[in-house]
C-alpha cells in the first residue's frame, strides 16, 4: 500500500524545495548533455549554462542540435558545443566516446574542481576537470572509449529494435545509454573522482516511476516470439527497471572507488518523449503533465547539489526527494544478472 500512495504523491509532487537558482557554480566543468536539441534536455542545457558549466550537446541529428545550440546562445549569452552522438547502435557509442576523449582540454583556461556523470532518460551529462581529461589521456591512464546516442525511448511500436536487434527501449534506455557509455567512462570517472574534491563522482540514472510495474525477462531483450507478446508499455516498463536494477548494481560495484549512483523519476513531464502515443492520449495525459522546468529538477539535484553526494544506492522522486522504489531492482542477484548480459553483448563491440 505505501508503494501506491508514494506513486500518488509522484504524480502531485508537494512543492519543490530545490530550485535552479540553488545549483553552484559549474565554471570549469565539461558536460556532455545527450537529448539536449529538445525537450528536457535542452532546458538541462540551458541551467548549466546559465550557471558556466561548458556543455556538449550529444544527439544524433546535427542541423536540429545546432539550431538549439543557437537558441541557447541567445538566452544564455554561451555557447555549447555538438558531438555526435546515437544511442541505438552501439558501435556508435563507441565512436561517439572516442571522438569526445580527442578533444584537446588543454586548451581551457579553467579547470574543474569537481566531477559528475549523469545518465538520465532524455539525456547523459559527464563532466570532468579538464586538467585532469588531458593528463589522463595524454599519459595512456585512459584506454580508448567510445558511445553512441538517440533520445530516450518510450512506447513506439513493438516492431521497432535497435540497429542491432534489442528491442528499442531496452537497447536504448538500458544496453546502450546506461550500461555501454557508463562502462566506457568508468575509468576515467573513477580516476578523476580521486582527485576531486570530495573524492567522488556522480552516476544518475534517469528511470521512471513506471518500473514498479516491470521486471526483467530476458527473452524479451532481442527480436523473440516472447517479446511479440509484450505490449509497448510492458516493454518500457521493463526498461524503467533495467534502470534501477543497473544504478543499484553499479552502486555495488563501484561505491568504494569514489563512483556515487543514483536512479531517479524525473516527474511526469510534457516533453518529446510521448511522441510515440496518439494525440489524443497525449493530450489528456498533459492535462495532469508539469512543464519541462519541472522535469530538469530532480536530476539536477542529484549532479550537482552537495547534498546529494551521500546518496549512493537511493531512488529520487519529484522534487529532489527520497522514495521508495521496486525492491526487487535491488537484489544483488537481479543485478548481477544483468550487470553480466550486458557485458556479454559488448564483449565484441
Amino acid at each position: 500500500m505505501g508503494i501506491y500512495l508514494s506513486l500518488l504523491s509522484q504524480f502531485v509532487p508537494p512543492k519543490p524545495k530545490f530550485s535552479v537558482s540553488d545549483i553552484p557554480d559549474l565554471t570549469g566543468k565539461v558536460i556532455i548533455v545527450t537529448g539536449a536539441s529538445t525537450g528536457i534536455g535542452k532546458e538541462t542545457a540551458k541551467a548549466l549554462l546559465q550557471h558556466n558549466a561548458k556543455v556538449y550537446v550529444a544527439a544524433r541529428d546535427q542541423a536540429r542540435s545546432e539550431s538549439a545550440i543557437q537558441d541557447l546562445k541567445t538566452i544564455t549569452g554561451k555557447e555549447a558545443v555538438f558531438l555526435k552522438l546515437d544511442l541505438g547502435n552501439l558501435g556508435a557509442v563507441k565512436v561517439a566516446a572516442e571522438e569526445f576523449l580527442r578533444y584537446d582540454f588543454s586548451t581551457h583556461e579553467d579547470v574543474l574542481p569537481d566531477n559528475f556523470l549523469t545518465a538520465r532518460r532524455l539525456g547523459w551529462m559527464f563532466s570532468l576537470t579538464m586538467r585532469q581529461c588531458n593528463q589522463l589521456v595524454t599519459k595512456g591512464s585512459l584506454h580508448s572509449c567510445g558511445d553512441l546516442f538517440i533520445s530516450g525511448v518510450m512506447f513506439p511500436s513493438v516492431s521497432q529494435l535497435t540497429s542491432d536487434g534489442y528491442d528499442l527501449q531496452f537497447g536504448t534506455n538500458v544496453l546502450g545509454r546506461h550500461y555501454y557509455f557508463t562502462k566506457l567512462l568508468l575509468p576515467l570517472l573513477i580516476s578523476t573522482a580521486k582527485t576531486s574534491s570530495d573524492g567522488k563522482a556522480r552516476i544518475v540514472t534517469v528511470s521512471s516511476s513506471a518500473h514498479i510495474m516491470g521486471s526483467l525477462k530476458f527473452e524479451t531483450f532481442k527480436d523473440t516470439s516472447a517479446r511479440k507478446k509484450y505490449s509497448t508499455f510492458n516493454l518500457y516498463s521493463q526498461s524503467k527497471f533495467g534502470n534501477v536494477v543497473f544504478a543499484s548494481e553499479l552502486d555495488r560495484r563501484y561505491r568504494t572507488e569514489g563512483i556515487v549512483s543514483i536512479s531517479l523519476n524525473p516527474g511526469n513531464i510534457r516533453s518529446d518523449l510521448q511522441r510515440h502515443m496518439g494525440s489524443i492520449i497525449r493530450r489528456v495525459m498533459y492535462l495532469g503533465f508539469y512543464d519541462i522546468g519541472h522535469g530538469a529538477l530532480t536530476h539536477l539535484y542529484a549532479s550537482t547539489s552537495p547534498a546529494a553526494a551521500d546518496l549512493g544506492g537511493k531512488y529520487l522522486v519529484p522534487w529532489a526527494r527520497i522514495g521508495p522504489s521496486h525492491k526487487d531492482a535491488h537484489d544483488p542477484k537481479v543485478g548481477q544478472a544483468l550487470w553480466e548480459w550486458c557485458e556479454e553483448q559488448i564483449k565484441d563491440v
